[in-house]
């Protein structure tokens, strides 16, 4: 049984998959060395989610696909996370506008408003790291949540 999911897992239609995604990863990363990977727009969330996959299942995936990683001299762990993705948009966001409050009436930014939302909610869970980098942009700490 063991033997038949690992050929089905790492059949041709995989690797292509996968190696289709490190392209676009690889690619992305020679134009986007900034240090805000993931910026509104710039990345598509196929990749995306891809990336977060790979960060989860990394050790588990043969040692080839490991290498090819590693080569791209990219953190995983820590630039696939949702928030250093959500962190780096409303970093971009910022650095566009000027301030860090959210159209309300703008549907393509009702993602990174819940999480922000999540944030200033839960400020006191934030690491001391997490909270400085959205204090320098202006979070509004004490913002008024509503329901609305």
């Amino acid at each position: 049984m063991l033997e038949k999911l690992m050929k089905e897992l790492f059949s041709t239609e995989f690797l292509s998959f996968w190696y289709d995604n490190y392209d676009k990863l690889e690619a992305y990363l020679k134009q986007n060395r900034n240090g805000f990977l993931f910026e509104t727009g710039s990345i598509d969330e196929e990749l995306l989610k891809w990336i977060g996959i790979q960060s989860k299942i990394k050790n588990k995936i043969p040692l080839e696909l490991r290498n090819e990683l590693a080569a791209l001299d990219f953190d995983f762990k820590q630039k696939s996370t949702s928030w250093e993705h959500r962190s780096g948009q409303l970093t971009n966001f910022a650095h566009t506008y000027g301030h860090t409050p959210l159209p309300a009436d703008d549907e393509k930014y009702d993602e990174l408003s819940n999480w922000l939302l999540q944030q200033i909610r839960g400020k006191q869970y934030l690491s001391e790291s997490c909270f400085t980098r959205l204090d320098l942009l202006g979070v509004n700490w004490i913002l008024v949540i509503t329901r609305d």
